[in-house]
């Protein structure tokens, strides 16, 4: 009997809602897919990813898999938060890192158990970061995958930075700044 792997994204505007489709139909010759575009009412199953999810799971919701999974765009255990990767590519980082680690009561604080980076050129505008993005994520979840139910986890208890959530004001250029000055913010705007 495959595995019962559902995926959640509740973020309506998220990106990953553009790649998780053909990802999950990728796999769903292997394993009994479900993608869920809320986390109100989960269902019960063996395995769930939530991929840019704004809620936090309670008790009650994380019984419902035997293993619960939260895809981190950040090198957890250092960098917690919201918008880790565009913080940092505004900051002059061309390191792109996703986690995959299980939730608990704190934010991004649940053991690790997968975790990669990659290198960007430092050129890559939003779109190709995302996919790049989005590429990782699907890489480590079929490294999870494929070594289920052999899980091995790292304790994440070392305190680590949190960044904040961006809006809409994050994104404005400083007409007294040169485009070079402002390329990097200019790289993770939509």
């Amino acid at each position: 009997m495959p595995l019962k792997v559902n995926f959640f994204c509740d973020i309506k505007d998220s990106f990953m809602h553009l790649y998780l489709p053909e990802y999950i139909s990728k796999i769903n010759k292997k394993y009994k897919t479900k993608y869920f575009k809320t986390t109100n009412n989960i269902p019960r199953g063996e395995i769930a990813f939530y991929i840019s999810c704004s809620k936090i799971l309670n008790e009650k919701d994380l019984q419902k898999h035997d293993f619960n999974i939260v895809v981190h765009p950040g090198k957890l255990p250092n960098e917690r938060g919201s918008g880790v990767i565009a913080w940092k590519i505004i900051n002059g980082s061309k390191d792109l890192t996703i986690t995959l680690f299980e939730p608990n009561e704190k934010i991004d604080a649940g053991n690790i158990i997968l975790q990669k980076s990659i290198r960007l050129t430092g050129l890559e505008l939003n779109n190709e970061i995302r996919l790049k993005q989005s590429k990782l994520t699907f890489k480590l979840i079929d490294k999870f995958l494929k070594q289920y139910p052999n899980i091995k986890r790292k304790k994440n208890n070392k305190f680590g930075s949190y960044f904040k959530k961006r809006t809409k004001n994050d994104s404005e250029l400083d007409i007294n700044k040169t485009i070079h000055d402002q390329f990097n913010l200019l790289r993770v705007c939509d």
